[in-house]
């Protein structure tokens, strides 16, 4: 993922008003953010547990949502973007309103991801041997495609106009 600024993350959120781009505060020091090793950014906003930001590489530019967080549960799930089986625990469901009008009139949609944003990690970690037995290297260039396209289908779904 290339290097982003805080105003280009303002500028990048599709379902936000003026008044929640413009109050977007991130909580780190993006000059120190892997970039490399990044598919896409996401954080939760410390002031409102129940709010997250997730910024997203779609053809070219970077789309930004803000997505609404369930409270944990005990259950564990598969986070539908990195689809770690060895990681589940601390995979929540988020919301995003669409874009436009559509957010306005209420319509979401809504993924199963690590709430910690740490998909990237994990599609990166040494495969078992029983998933890259044949080609580690291979299985991990695979994972972090299909990271990638799901993120990527996710904004175009918020995105879109229904």
């Amino acid at each position: 993922m290339e290097p982003l600024r805080s105003a280009d993350l303002s500028r990048a959120l599709i379902n936000a008003s003026r008044k929640e781009a413009t109050s977007l505060k991130v909580p780190f020091d993006l000059e120190t953010v892997p970039w490399e090793r990044l598919d896409y950014l996401g954080f939760s906003d410390p002031k409102s547990p129940q709010r997250a930001y997730l910024f997203v590489p779609v053809d070219q530019q970077v789309i930004g949502a803000i997505l609404r967080v369930t409270p944990a549960s005990r259950n564990q799930a598969l986070c539908s973007w990195c689809e770690d089986v060895t990681e589940t625990t601390g995979v929540r469901m988020f919301t995003a309103k669409r874009a436009g009008a559509a957010g306005r009139s209420g319509n979401t949609v809504g993924t199963l991801l690590h709430a910690d944003f740490s998909c990237s990690q994990h599609v990166r970690r040494k495969p078992t041997s029983f998933e890259g037995k044949h080609d580690p290297d291979r299985f991990m260039a695979d994972r972090i495609t299909a990271l990638k396209l799901h993120a990527e289908q996710f904004m175009r779904r918020v995105s879109t106009q229904v």
